[in-house]
């Protein structure tokens, strides 16, 4: 091979293996006025120090815990209000204090711990008032080292804030006097980003300023004479986004500017108005686009990956207009749009989504039943339309229709027996498969039993390999039809119709629904069914015996509509039912627990390595972690909204597990998913007396009431952006309550009436249900009782009334001696 010959093949690679890395869609979940947001255009996103997410949008601010919004608005004529409804920006100092940046009314300071009347500052400008702010119009804020605060404004430039002074400084008396946006880098130095002028350098401390005077000329024709925005990265570049639609950056290293354009490279910079900034954790530079949606940089290679709207995904970007980018503290990216939020989150990408049909087909319907892995890494998709063939985790779908004898078949099951022979389970029935020549031929004898020739309006869905007579067969379930087995010795199908073998009273078959035949370790076949729980097959001693309903007195089941079996390492079973939810059998003592973490919905069950339990559960796919005791729900990427995966979890060799949904399937590792439990933190965000707020009590450990004040609330929530299960809450009132107290997802707990006393409030909460953890939230309520009530008023009491008691006791003594007086006188 000449060496062009190998260069242009290496090439080839390159562009190849970029282009599967590119061909891995994000998944990003919507959230716009239809959720609870005040309005459509988000402009910036802040997570503070107590976890909550606060969005600005052009019609107020909101405050957000996961699953409920509170919205602040500015109300004309009250101070007490934010000081505008157009929240441009958002940012907390390292006092916990939010300053808020508004286009039409200035700045507005907000402490949460002040009383509710204090808690909102307003910073307008007021012609008469030369202390107060310059302008209203504020565009961005940084705070430097020395805790100021620097802004960009439209009219007067940067202004810096004092803000243990209130005094505000305009650094930049001439020149440009919009501003849109300002950065403070490593070294403490603020750069700002002007309408016209490009970037000026500001030093915080001399308030000294420089900029490339070729820019006085505001129209020449200069590299990025209006500066959008400007970012600087954990390497201390400064990136800048400008109106000439390229991306710049500045290595503060060797002092050089460096330009991103669209190229002849595999994946270049989309030319496009950067307008916003955020850096990963691994490092990757996310750049919100005016026009063409989110591009994401990988520094290391240089490759540019866009993503924007597709009308036809519902999970891909909600709008291309990406105003603002901000990563939480989870890894969670919230992408503020001009039709809403776009939440990016880590945990979910770990899940990929394959289609089975090109975009042009979408209309169709393919669902998914099964999966197998031959040795070849081959991936097999049994589904309404036949099989479809993944060769050796390749992108490429093969369609391979089945037909036989005209009809096209619907693939159920694929089964592979110890001799290597491969069989497909159809809506026909149940064939051997010529993977070479994609050709089906029936078991021989087939055509004579009624049941397995042409299955009515059913399908083959389970199928083990088992001896009776001591002749080898296949067992199978053709769903809705009790139980087939097809001898392979004497070549023939035995079903529910042979009135000879009477194979239902035999073998003491009791529903003729059974979703799964399952074999152990130890060659043990156990059976699930819809209606009768779990059932051990036998062919000897008296049949199939049913646990779930056993009147010999052993706890049974949750529910008998058992879903689907598992076995993990130790040979006990873990078994999925819908409607009770998950089962531990151990197999010593055949004891029954039921785990009630889990949800109740539940279908396809797998364990890991590790031996974690994985479930279908309402569509999506839960996992319960066995030492931690707790379950965890992911939503899975669905781009097209078919309604969620359904069916069974096939695990291959390596591990990997599979689930099926319409159109699309999704594979993923569980060793790739390494996430934390996280338990949400429950805030108490509120303490009102008769519905009049008195928040401000929360900052000490201990509120003191009067015997008047006993009618009072406690307002709480719990930020939890990782779960789609919503936060339950539980609360006790010590020295009242005797024990906790569900209340779900209400997040209110209203106490009246109360006797003097010494009460704890504690407030916890959960995002796994039945699953409640140490962590809670206390505060010490002392109610003082009426005076007539306490003990130093029963102790006057006693003392007046011996008092009394004595005064009338000398008082009958002196009247008696004066008697004997005048009688002795007498």
């Amino acid at each position: 091979m000449t060496p062009l010959r190998l260069f242009f093949c290496i090439c080839l690679l390159v562009a190849f293996s970029l282009v599967r890395a590119q061909s891995s869609p994000l998944f990003f979940e919507g959230v716009s006025v239809q959720n609870g947001l005040s309005n459509n255009k988000v402009n910036c996103v802040l997570q503070d120090k107590r976890g909550f997410i606060w969005i600005g949008t052009n019609d107020g601010l909101n405050r957000y815990d996961g699953h409920n919004f509170i919205i602040f608005r500015s109300i004309p004529g009250d101070t007490t209000s934010i000081s505008g409804n157009t929240i441009n920006d958002l940012l907390e100092d390292k006092d916990g204090v939010i300053w808020i940046a508004t286009s039409d009314g200035g700045l507005t300071r907000y402490d949460y711990r002040l009383e509710p009347g204090q808690q909102f500052k307003q910073y307008k400008h007021l012609p008469a008032d030369k202390r107060s702010i310059p302008v209203n119009i504020v565009s961005a804020m940084a705070e430097d080292k020395y805790g100021n605060l620097w802004m960009a404004t439209n009219g007067a430039a940067v202004v810096r804030m004092d803000k243990k002074t209130g005094r505000f400084d305009i650094p930049i008396p001439d020149g440009p006097r919009v501003v849109l946006d300002v950065s403070v880098d490593k070294d403490g130095i603020i750069w700002a980003g002007r309408q016209g002028g490009g970037i000026v350098r500001i030093d915080p401390v001399t308030l000294q300023y420089s900029f490339d005077n070729r820019y006085k000329n505001l129209y020449a024709k200069l590299p990025h004479m209006e500066v959008s925005s400007l970012y600087t990265d954990k390497e201390n570049n400064t990136w800048y986004g400008s109106w000439d639609k390229v991306l710049y950056k500045y290595d503060h290293h060797t002092a050089r500017e460096i330009v991103y354009q669209n190229d002849q490279s595999p994946y270049p910079f989309t030319n496009d108005e950067v307008i916003s900034f955020a850096e990963d954790r691994q490092g990757n530079l996310w750049l919100g686009g005016k026009t063409t949606g989110l591009q994401i940089l990988n520094k290391t290679t240089g490759a540019f990956l866009n993503y924007r709207h597709n009308p036809l995904h519902e999970g891909s970007l909600i709008d291309n207009s990406v105003n603002c980018i901000y990563i939480d503290r989870e890894g969670d990216v919230w992408l503020g749009t001009d039709k809403g939020l776009s939440i990016c989150r880590p945990t979910q990408q770990r899940f990929t989504q394959h289609f089975l049909l090109p975009s042009r087909d979408l209309s169709a319907t393919v669902t998914v039943y099964d999966f197998f892995s031959d040795e070849n890494k081959d991936l097999w998709i049994g589904t309404s339309e036949g099989i479809f063939l993944r060769k050796n985790n390749q992108a490429e779908m093969i369609h391979r229709p089945v037909i036989y004898k005209g009809n096209k078949l619907i693939v159920t099951k694929f089964f592979r027996d110890r001799q290597g022979n491969f069989y497909i389970g159809t809506n026909y029935s149940l064939f051997r498969y010529d993977k070479e020549r994609n050709t089906v031929q029936l078991l021989p004898n087939t055509e004579k039993d009624s049941v397995m020739n042409k299955i009515i309006e059913s399908r083959v869905v389970s199928i083990v390999e088992d001896v009776i007579d001591n002749d080898p067969v296949l067992l199978v379930s053709p769903y809705g039809h009790y139980l087939t087995y097809y001898d392979l010795t004497t070549q023939k199908w035995v079903s529910r119709l042979d009135t000879a073998r009477k194979i239902i009273e035999q073998f003491n078959i009791k529903d003729n629904l059974i979703p799964k035949l399952f074999r152990t370790s130890t060659g043990k076949i156990w059976m699930a069914t819809t209606r009768e729980g779990l059932g051990e097959w036998k062919t000897t001693h008296g049949g199939t015996v049913f646990y779930s309903n056993d009147p010999v007195g052993n706890q049974g089941l949750s529910n008998n509509h058992v879903s689907d079996i598992t076995e993990d390492r130790l040979g006990n079973l873990w078994v999925s039912t819908y409607g009770g939810g998950l089962n531990y059998v151990e197999m010593k003592g055949r004891k029954i627990k039921h785990i009630n973490a889990t949800n109740n919905l539940l279908e396809g069950i797998a364990t890991d390595k590790k031996g974690n339990v994985w479930m279908i559960s309402n569509s999506n796919l839960q996992k319960y972690d066995i030492l931690a005791g707790s379950s965890k729900t992911y939503t899975l990427p669905d781009l097209e909204k078919t309604g969620g995966v359904k069916g069974y979890i096939y695990k291959d060799q390596e591990g990997t597990m599979y689930l099926g949904g319409n159109n699309y399937f999704i594979s993923f590792h569980p060793d790739s998913i390494q996430d934390k439990i996280t338990e949400p933190l429950v805030r108490i965000t509120d303490f009102k007396i008769f519905n009049n707020s008195f928040s401000h009590l929360l900052n000490d450990n201990t509120i003191h009431l009067s015997y008047r004040q006993n009618y009072f609330t406690f307002e709480f929530s719990a930020p939890d952006y990782s779960s789609p299960q919503p936060v339950q809450y539980q609360y006790m009132l010590e020295n009242f309550d005797k024990e906790w107290i569900d209340i779900g997802t209400r997040n209110s707990a209203i106490f009246s009436n109360l006797p003097g006393g010494d009460y704890t409030f504690r407030i916890r909460a959960t995002n796994n249900p039945g699953n409640w953890r140490e962590m809670e939230q206390r505060i010490r309520i002392i109610i003082t009782p009426p005076f007539w009530k306490r003990w130093w008023f029963y102790v006057i009491c006693v003392v007046f009334i011996s008092v009394a008691i004595y005064v009338f006791y000398r008082y009958r003594i002196n009247e008696l001696l004066k008697r004997q007086a005048i009688r002795n006188k007498i």
